[in-house]
């Protein structure tokens, strides 16, 4: 009789794509025959998560472009103008949502390898900035090209989370050189990659640099540090209104 599995059903085991830890492994062998009998352990996995959300950002950041490319070329099509307009809005508010969830889930991982790095501060942006700060050797020059644009990055996040329900007065989009409501101004293609490229600045910049006295976190860098290449330099990112 053959062993029918349902399908997708890959026949048990343990499946790892990121770290594999085994602890309190113990074996017993039968005194008379030496043969390994009743062998104990515990199997933990891990992963982090950071570098998903930057291909995350990435690719919705390309598709942004795209429909950029889309909207300029529908000329005197308003549907297809249209169309192409809320694909960038959607495509756009991925990427910056996903490059401050890259920023979030990096931190989330430092404070595990180097729990005591952690500061605390009145907004989230603020706390990651700080807590990077102290765990990493960033140099002035390089703080602050990166806190402001960090602290947009979140405020944009933020109101794709949280939209205004008020009415508001619309904005003058500077491609399109119409007014339009603020979400397809703020929501663009140049915040889009602006935001990803900034993301993986700050990590690729945190991986080349943690303090040595955190040993954990220090050792934890040297094998991610090659996993984030170093990304162009980013414009700032325009501020929501």
């Amino acid at each position: 009789m053959t062993d029918e599995r349902r399908k997708g059903d890959r026949g048990g085991g343990l499946h790892v794509q990121g770290g594999l830890r085994i602890r309190n492994l113990t074996l017993s062998f039968d005194p008379a025959t030496g043969d390994l009998v009743d062998p104990s352990m515990i199997t933990e996995v891990r992963t982090d998560t950071f570098h998903h959300w930057l291909q995350i950002a990435a690719q919705a950041s390309d598709d942004a472009a795209d429909a950029r490319n889309a909207a300029i070329e529908a000329d005197d099509d308003d549907e297809a103008f249209n169309r192409a307009l809320e694909r960038e809005f959607r495509a756009s508010t991925i990427a910056i949502a996903a490059a401050a969830f890259a920023v979030d889930a990096f931190y989330g991982s430092v404070l595990l390898h180097a729990s005591q790095t952690r500061i605390d501060a009145k907004s989230r942006d603020g706390s990651i900035f700080e807590t990077l700060k102290h765990a990493f050797s960033l140099s002035g020059e390089r703080q602050a090209a990166l806190r402001e644009p960090l602290r947009v990055m979140f405020r944009l996040r933020d109101r794709a989370v949280h939209p205004r329900a008020a009415w508001v007065a619309p904005t003058r989009h500077p491609v399109f050189n119409l007014l339009m409501e603020p979400r397809f101004v703020e929501y663009t293609v140049e915040n889009a990659v602006n935001a990803q490229l900034l993301a993986r600045r700050l990590i690729w910049a945190c991986l080349q640099a943690p303090k040595r006295e955190h040993i954990d976190l220090a050792a934890w860098c040297e094998a991610l540090k090659d996993s984030v290449a170093e990304p162009p330099p980013s414009a700032g990112l325009a501020s929501p209104q």
